[in-house]
């Protein structure tokens, strides 16, 4: 198992599922309508939608799934990230 193993899925959290278990590696409040995966450098980037009326929060997390930097987007951010 390894990080371009995992499969990523939001509930609550950012969740992986490797091998039949699952696991939650990011916890933070936030209403996460998105993620993207940047397999080549090993990061992901979470899209916090806020509250749907204002600016979302966009947050690159490493593969320790920590966050290493983070930014404002438009509104409902859910997609957009170019590798």
């Amino acid at each position: 198992p390894g990080f371009n193993n995992d499969l990523f899925f939001l509930q609550s959290g950012l969740w992986t599922y490797s091998n039949g278990t699952a696991t939650k590696v990011f916890d933070k409040d936030g209403i996460w309508y998105g993620y993207a995966v940047d397999y080549a450098r090993q990061e992901v980037y979470l899209f916090d939608a806020k509250d749907y009326v204002s600016r979302g929060m966009a947050y690159r997390l490493n593969s320790s799934y920590t966050v290493v930097d983070s930014f404002e987007t438009g509104v409902i951010p859910s997609k957009g990230i170019v590798f």
